[in-house]
Protein backbone atom coordinates (compact mmCIF):
# COMPACT_ATOMS: atom_id res chain seq x y z
CA UNK A 1 0.00 0.00 0.00
CA UNK A 2 1.63 3.45 -0.96
CA UNK A 3 1.53 6.38 1.41
CA UNK A 4 0.58 8.43 -1.87
CA UNK A 5 -2.98 6.28 -2.36
CA UNK A 6 -5.94 8.41 -2.12
CA UNK A 7 -7.60 6.40 0.33
CA UNK A 8 -4.56 6.67 2.40
CA UNK A 9 -6.18 9.46 4.66
CA UNK A 10 -9.47 7.14 5.00
CA UNK A 11 -7.69 4.46 6.10
CA UNK A 12 -5.37 5.90 8.70
CA UNK A 13 -8.52 7.54 9.84
CA UNK A 14 -10.05 4.35 10.13
CA UNK A 15 -6.56 2.31 11.83
CA UNK A 16 -6.40 0.31 9.30
CA UNK A 17 -3.17 -1.76 10.09
CA UNK A 18 -2.17 -1.98 6.70
CA UNK A 19 -1.84 1.84 6.62
CA UNK A 20 -0.67 2.17 9.64
CA UNK A 21 2.58 -0.69 8.97
CA UNK A 22 3.17 1.75 6.18
CA UNK A 23 3.61 4.93 7.38
CA UNK A 24 5.68 3.59 10.41
CA UNK A 25 7.95 1.80 7.30
CA UNK A 26 8.22 4.83 5.64
CA UNK A 27 8.92 7.34 8.08
CA UNK A 28 10.94 5.25 10.79
CA UNK A 29 13.95 6.46 9.93
CA UNK A 30 13.62 9.88 8.63
CA UNK A 31 12.38 10.56 11.97
CA UNK A 32 15.05 8.80 14.00
CA UNK A 33 17.88 11.12 11.64
CA UNK A 34 15.80 14.08 12.53
CA UNK A 35 15.69 13.35 16.15
CA UNK A 36 19.27 12.70 15.92
CA UNK A 37 20.05 15.71 14.11
CA UNK A 38 18.27 17.63 16.53
CA UNK A 39 20.75 16.70 18.80
CA UNK A 40 19.09 13.77 20.77
CA UNK A 41 21.25 11.15 21.84
CA UNK A 42 19.87 7.88 20.26
CA UNK A 43 18.27 6.78 22.58
CA UNK A 44 16.66 9.60 23.52
CA UNK A 45 15.98 10.13 19.63
CA UNK A 46 13.99 6.75 19.56
CA UNK A 47 12.25 7.74 22.37
CA UNK A 48 11.02 10.79 21.33
CA UNK A 49 10.33 8.97 17.48
CA UNK A 50 8.12 6.25 19.80
CA UNK A 51 6.08 8.94 21.21
CA UNK A 52 5.51 10.81 17.85
CA UNK A 53 3.99 7.25 16.17
CA UNK A 54 2.04 6.66 19.40
CA UNK A 55 0.61 10.23 19.62
CA UNK A 56 0.12 9.48 15.70
CA UNK A 57 -1.88 6.38 16.42
CA UNK A 58 -3.69 8.27 19.16
CA UNK A 59 -5.02 11.25 16.94
CA UNK A 60 -4.96 9.27 13.92
CA UNK A 61 -8.73 9.58 13.60
CA UNK A 62 -7.83 13.79 13.42
CA UNK A 63 -5.95 13.00 10.21
CA UNK A 64 -7.58 15.42 7.91
CA UNK A 65 -5.60 14.72 5.10
CA UNK A 66 -4.84 18.52 3.87
CA UNK A 67 -1.30 17.95 5.09
CA UNK A 68 0.80 15.72 3.73
CA UNK A 69 1.22 12.17 6.60
CA UNK A 70 5.00 13.19 6.89
CA UNK A 71 4.27 16.85 7.51
CA UNK A 72 1.92 16.15 10.30
CA UNK A 73 4.55 13.74 12.13
CA UNK A 74 7.43 16.16 11.75
CA UNK A 75 4.81 18.58 13.72
CA UNK A 76 4.45 15.71 16.25
CA UNK A 77 7.97 15.02 16.57
CA UNK A 78 9.32 18.68 16.92
CA UNK A 79 7.42 18.91 19.71
CA UNK A 80 8.85 15.94 21.48
CA UNK A 81 11.72 17.21 20.71
CA UNK A 82 11.88 20.15 22.00
CA UNK A 83 9.74 18.80 25.46
CA UNK A 84 12.89 16.72 25.41
CA UNK A 85 15.03 19.63 24.94
CA UNK A 86 13.23 21.26 27.78
CA UNK A 87 13.35 18.45 29.97
CA UNK A 88 17.57 18.37 29.56
CA UNK A 89 18.00 22.02 30.05
CA UNK A 90 15.59 21.73 33.85
CA UNK A 91 17.85 18.91 34.40
CA UNK A 92 21.10 21.23 33.95
CA UNK A 93 19.65 23.76 35.77
CA UNK A 94 19.23 21.77 38.47
CA UNK A 95 22.77 20.24 38.58
CA UNK A 96 24.40 23.41 39.17
CA UNK A 97 22.96 22.85 42.27
CA UNK A 98 25.29 20.15 43.12
CA UNK A 99 28.11 22.27 42.33
CA UNK A 100 27.21 24.57 44.83
CA UNK A 101 26.67 21.48 47.40
CA UNK A 102 30.70 20.37 46.88
CA UNK A 103 31.60 24.02 46.90
CA UNK A 104 30.24 25.10 50.38
CA UNK A 105 30.63 21.64 52.04
CA UNK A 106 33.86 18.59 52.41
CA UNK A 107 33.75 15.06 52.39
CA UNK A 108 32.54 14.49 55.28
CA UNK A 109 29.20 16.95 55.12
CA UNK A 110 30.72 19.54 56.83
CA UNK A 111 30.61 23.21 56.06
CA UNK A 112 34.73 24.24 53.93
CA UNK A 113 34.41 27.83 55.15
CA UNK A 114 30.72 28.30 57.95
CA UNK A 115 28.82 30.92 56.55
CA UNK A 116 28.41 33.98 58.61
CA UNK A 117 25.79 34.74 61.00
CA UNK A 118 24.19 37.89 61.88
CA UNK A 119 26.57 38.49 64.45
CA UNK A 120 29.40 38.88 62.47
CA UNK A 121 28.36 42.10 61.40
CA UNK A 122 27.49 43.32 64.55
CA UNK A 123 30.28 44.99 64.98
CA UNK A 124 30.09 46.90 62.03
CA UNK A 125 28.36 50.33 62.78
CA UNK A 126 24.90 51.16 61.17
CA UNK A 127 25.09 53.54 57.97
CA UNK A 128 23.55 56.24 59.63
CA UNK A 129 26.78 56.11 62.36
CA UNK A 130 28.86 56.52 59.66
CA UNK A 131 27.09 58.99 57.79
CA UNK A 132 27.21 61.37 61.08
CA UNK A 133 30.74 61.11 61.48
CA UNK A 134 31.66 62.36 58.04
CA UNK A 135 32.50 66.31 57.41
Amino acid sequence: MSIEDPDMTQKIRAREPGALRSVVREHLPVLLRAARAAGLPPDRAEDAVQETFLTFLRRAHEFDGRARVRTWLYGILLNKVSREREGVRRAEETDEIDAVVEARFNESGRWSRPPRGPDARADVPPRACLARRLP
